[in-house]
């Protein structure tokens, strides 16, 4: 199986104002992005509804065809922004294991 660490966002409109970001490609049918640290005005805001939903990974269903918006950077065509799981976070650092475990999750799957 195929992972690709991108270099861009993954997901999410306020992904570029987020510090901390991660996405990567698992094979040809799955995105898995995570996003965090969020500054608005200066201020550290959450993500997700929560009060402590300061870091999400969000995992999507793609299709073996590259983004037409991706500049060539190797993003796959989400199929559907209805995210097949999402995990919130407290820290950067549950958010990186998070992410590790998205990986290994969907690069077993069939």
């Amino acid at each position: 199986m195929n992972i690709t660490e991108l270099g861009c966002i993954g997901h999410c409109i306020i992904g570029a104002d987020c510090r901390w970001r991660r996405h990567t490609q698992v094979g040809d049918n799955i995105r898995i992005s995570t996003i965090g640290d969020y500054l608005f005005d200066n201020t550290l805001k959450t993500v997700g509804a929560g009060d402590k939903d300061f870091f999400e990974t969000m995992v999507f269903k793609t299709v073996e065809s590259l983004a037409e918006d991706s500049n060539g950077c190797g993003c796959h065509e989400v199929t559907d922004w209805g995210e097949l799981e999402c995990v919130r976070y407290v820290t950067a650092g549950e958010a990186q294991l998070g992410h590790e475990e998205m990986i290994r999750k969907y690069s077993d799957s069939p």
